[in-house]
């Protein structure tokens, strides 16, 4: 259990944010409270009740003892070369963004496992937020129907679960793909330097999260946005820069090679872990999770298929971002657990919103 103290203040911050960004969506404000109350109420119960460090991944143990270490080492009084070299000196590898993220709630909330989850679960509210956005601005003009979406993801029992017990860096990853698809669907409709300005930003942000998401984000964009006429010069500038890096992509093909999974049973797989109430331990949490997901499976296929917008290259860029990270997670046996999956949580969930409610629609037309 955490104490009282240490809970009050993100909990009142997490419903107050929730408060905002729900009204702003619904604008309903006996629903919002009702609504915007249940994350922190959950939240609170499970850390002053339940918690005793049960549910903990060897992952997110050292993501706490590297964000302890940062919030007492990083000053204002060292320089900026001083507080950089300290990170790099001791994170191994690029990935420094979520000790950082965790040594900054630990500044904010004060050091306790609950800081970097109540983060997370702020997070959350915006994915909902931002989710709803695109899903109204490129899906579907319909305000009923972004409403209902804004509370299919804000309630994702897969979104839920793993935001509000485990210390993950998933879910900030989660919004930074949120922000990324904005930005480049934004940039395919009207392609301006703001958009491809911010785009950039947001990718650069991701690299040091998970840096492959970034090559893969414009690898995306190029390929989406890619006409007949200049396909020749995308594929010579692409194997261009396989010769320039072949070391490292030597060294990224002999990983794969020694961890390859054969991705078409590997696509269902990554998809379809853990089977229900045949979770591993510590992974209980999962149990009314994985019903769900898999009661959906059938609706996101649908959906799929089934997806229209007013615009082809809209379709086109789902489809290929859903298609190229699936690919990629399925041909790696480390990467085909349900954490990952959670990065592709906004476009799941748009198909699987949108083959609900194409079944919905056929069968009120029968």
């Amino acid at each position: 259990m955490i104490s009282k103290d240490t809970l009050l203040f993100p909990t009142i911050l997490i419903f107050l944010f929730s408060l905002y960004l729900t009204n702003k969506i619904l604008k309903n404000p006996i629903l919002t409270f009702v609504i915007s109350s249940i994350k922190p109420l959950l939240f609170y119960l499970y850390f002053n009740n339940f918690y005793d460090g049960y549910y903990t991944l060897k992952d997110d143990l050292s993501y706490i003892e590297l964000g302890e270490f940062l919030n007492d080492s990083l000053s204002f009084g060292n320089s900026l070369n001083q507080n950089i070299a300290l990170v790099f000196g001791n994170i191994n590898g690029l990935h420094i963004g979520y000790p950082i993220l965790n040594s900054i709630s630990f500044r904010l909330f004060g050091t306790s496992y609950s800081s970097p989850v109540a983060l997370n679960i702020l997070f959350t509210i915006f994915i909902a937020f931002w989710g709803s956005k695109i899903y109204f601005k490129f899906i579907s003009s319909k305000i009923s129907e972004q409403k209902l979406f804004y509370l299919f993801i804000f309630f994702n029992p897969d979104l839920v679960v793993w935001s509000q017990i485990i210390n993950i860096k998933d879910i900030v990853v989660l919004l930074l793909h949120v922000l990324a698809v904005n930005y480049s669907l934004y940039f395919l409709k009207e392609p301006t330097k703001t958009y491809i300005y911010k785009f950039s930003l947001i990718i650069f942000i991701l690299f040091f999260f998970r840096y492959y998401s970034s090559v893969f984000f414009l690898l995306l964009l190029i390929i989406t946005k890619m006409k007949k006429n200049n396909r020749v010069f995308i594929i010579l500038l692409i194997l261009s820069s396989i010769l320039y890096f072949k070391d490292s992509f030597i060294k990224a093909i002999d990983l794969i090679r020694n961890d390859f999974h054969f991705p078409i049973s590997g696509i269902f797989q990554f998809i379809l872990t853990p089977i229900p109430f045949n979770t591993e331990t510590p992974y209980e949490f999962l149990n009314i999770p994985s019903i769900f997901n898999w009661l959906l499976f059938p609706f996101m296929l649908y959906g799929i298929i089934s997806i229209k917008t007013n615009d082809f290259i809209i379709k086109k860029y789902f489809h290929l971002y859903f298609l190229i990270f699936i690919l990629f997670y399925s041909s790696y046996n480390e990467l085909l657990g349900p954490r990952h999956r959670i990065q592709l949580l906004l476009v799941i969930t748009i198909f699987q919103f949108i083959g609900i409610n194409n079944f919905i629609k056929k069968l009120i037309k029968k």
